[in-house]
């Protein structure tokens, strides 16, 4: 656990931290690969940090030092404003995101950066690996890190991050959450924006979803990525009432077409364990040839599910039958045993005749979900999120047989 600075006492705490990834594919031992990151960081005061540590097999150092006017560091772990995606070594990242777990810094490509600070605002100017190497770029960060903001001139690109928690709307008696970050150049960026309005009196919750993913940056840093489309957009937009009772919309926009599903569902039973829900969903894919819109397919469907929600915790069995004679059993799961561990599982598996894609909610970076439609025929993903251990765990089989396997494991103890 973090332990707070006391006042007038100096501290020094120690982090150790490790990270073990692997992949492994059944047909193509190309894409086998395995990842270790071993990093001891000691902080301080909060004012003074230094690491050491071990990516892959190159040996690398960072430092840090603040105080309420000033801020300087340097080297591949450290920077003043937030966001995952900014500056990212796409070798590895730290799932440790969470204040309550505590907070193990991104993985960077090399870089320095140095500011002032007045009244929790941050700003000043650093360089970075590829994007600023010869001139330095800037950066501006609010208090409580709710925005955070990068440009560099030399490469013409830019950082924004938005992050808003529980914002209090009390003429509506609502809270607000947004998140977004966005990472690039006019021509190639990736990135993600992420708003929830929930109602806590009425049960009332909204959330609208849009990102934008590219082959050469990719949100989902899992090796087994179960989408092939390697540049697209998605829009996913759900309304739920006591959330049994929902409707829901989700597109994926590529270059040449469209694949969209729009439907909902409403609780049949209800009983002090759950409800049977009953639902509906069209599918509809457009692709452009000559210049036009050509309607691939419209294809209906009908499915029967089983919904527990408690606090935080929730769980889901559907099965869905389409008319065109497609199959799909869905299972979902997020369980909190204590306080301070989680369960998340998500597991699809659809007929091996299936012709349509189906919905998938997987993981992307420490905290956003980000829906997408693929094609296995059957994926599985559990994550076991702990204060001193985070579990990534995923196995899909593709059409052709081909069977991926990944697994990613961190550790963080901190004295």
């Amino acid at each position: 656990m973090l332990i707070g600075q006391i006042e007038g006492v100096d501290e020094t705490k120690y982090t150790l931290y490790s990270s073990l990834e692997n992949s492994i594919s059944s047909y193509n031992n190309q894409m086998n690969s395995s990842r270790t990151v071993g990093l001891l960081e000691v902080n301080h005061n909060d004012s003074l940090k230094v690491s050491g540590e071990k990516r892959g097999e190159n040996h690398l150092g960072s430092l840090e030092w603040k105080n309420s006017n000033f801020y300087a560091s340097a080297g591949h772990r450290f920077k003043p404003i937030p966001g995952f995606y900014f500056l990212r070594d796409s070798y590895s990242y730290s799932a440790f995101q969470n204040m309550t777990h505590g907070v193990v810094q991104q993985p960077l490509n090399r870089s320095a950066f140095m500011g002032l600070s007045f009244k929790d605002w941050g700003f000043g100017g650093f360089f970075g690996k590829d994007i600023s190497e010869k001139k330095p770029g800037i950066y501006l960060k609010s208090p409580g890190d709710i925005l955070g903001f990068a440009y560099s001139k030399e490469s013409e690109t830019y950082f924004s991050s938005i992050n808003i928690r529980d914002e209090k709307l009390s003429y509506i008696n609502s809270e607000l959450t947004v998140s977004s970050q966005v990472y690039g150049n006019k021509d190639t960026f990736f990135g993600y924006f992420n708003t929830k309005i929930f109602s806590p009196r009425s049960g009332l919750d909204s959330r609208f979803s849009i990102y934008r993913d590219t082959k050469e940056n990719q949100l989902n840093l899992s090796r087994d990525n179960l989408n092939v489309i390697s540049e697209k957009t998605g829009v996913h937009l759900k309304i739920s009432l006591n959330h049994y009772n929902k409707i829901e919309h989700f597109s994926e926009i590529y270059k040449m077409g469209k694949s969209s599903t729009t439907g909902g569902s409403a609780a049949l039973f209800s009983f002090p364990m759950g409800s049977l829900c009953l639902g509906a969903r069209v599918y509809d894919k457009y692709e452009v040839q000559n210049y036009s819109f050509n309607q691939l397919y419209f294809v209906t469907a009908y499915s029967l599910s089983y919904e527990w929600k408690k606090f935080s915790n929730e769980a889901m069995v559907r099965i869905e039958n389409r008319d065109n004679k497609d199959r799909v059993l869905e299972i979902k799961a997020t369980l909190r045993p204590v306080y301070d561990w989680r369960l998340e599982l998500s597991t699809i598996f659809n007929k091996n005749t299936n012709e349509i894609s189906s919905l998938l909610e997987q993981w992307s970076d420490g905290e956003n979900i980000n829906t997408i439609f693929t094609d296995r025929q059957s994926a599985l993903k559990i994550k076991i999120i702990g204060s001193y251990v985070i579990i990534n765990l995923s196995g899909s089989r593709q059409k052709n047989g081909n069977e991926i396997y990944y697994g990613n494991i961190q550790f963080k103890f901190s004295f």
